[in-house]
């Protein structure tokens, strides 16, 4: 998604800029995630939080161009992690 919305940004579409850099965040927020309850970390529960939100957030930005299939497809893929994150929020709130 952020490599089409700096291609987008590059063609003069300065209205993906945001969309680019709400990707960029939104990807670094699952790749911390990914790794943090990969190690069952203390703060598991904190960055899965963040992680939905930030998801949701992207998936927002994103349905703004939904009229570009593949804004859209990023837009479906968003709100996918987004649930996945909420699911393992509630199976770590139910082990406590």
């Amino acid at each position: 998604c952020a490599t089409h919305c700096a291609k987008r940004v590059a063609e003069g579409k300065k209205e993906h800029l945001k969309t680019l850099q709400t990707c960029q965040d939104c990807a670094t927020h699952c790749s911390a995630a990914a790794s943090i309850v990969a190690r069952m970390g203390p703060f598991s529960d904190l960055i899965c939080q963040a992680c939905a939100e930030a998801c949701k957030r992207c998936g927002d930005e994103c349905m703004k161009h939904k009229e570009d299939p593949m804004m859209k497809r990023c837009a479906d893929e968003c709100r996918r992690c987004e649930q996945a994150c909420r699911e393992m929020l509630k199976h770590m709130t139910a082990r406590k």
